[in-house]
C-alpha cells in the first residue's frame, strides 16, 4: 500500500511539473483549420505515450487502475 501512494505522488509530481512548464511557455493551445497551435499562433506538437505503457506493464494499467483515477481525480 505505501508504494502505490509513493508511486502515486511520485508521478503526479511528475506530471505537475512538466505541465506546468509547458504551459508556462505555450499558454491556452487552440485548434487554427487543422493545426494545433498555441496563444502566439505557434504550432505545436504534442508527443508522448500517453497511455501506451499500459501494453508494458498490464498489472499496472488495467480496468481497476482506471476506475480508481476515475473514482480519485
Amino acid at each position: 500500500m505505501k508504494m502505490k501512494k509513493i508511486f502515486t505522488l511520485t508521478l503526479l509530481m511528475i506530471v505537475s511539473v512538466s505541465n506546468a512548464q509547458f504551459v508556462k511557455h505555450h499558454g491556452q493551445l487552440s485548434v487554427r483549420g487543422t493545426q494545433l497551435v498555441d496563444k502566439n499562433s505557434n504550432p505545436v506538437v504534442l508527443r508522448g505515450m500517453s497511455f501506451g505503457w499500459h501494453s508494458m506493464w498490464p498489472r499496472f494499467y488495467n480496468e481497476k487502475a482506471v476506475n480508481w483515477l476515475k473514482k480519485r481525480f
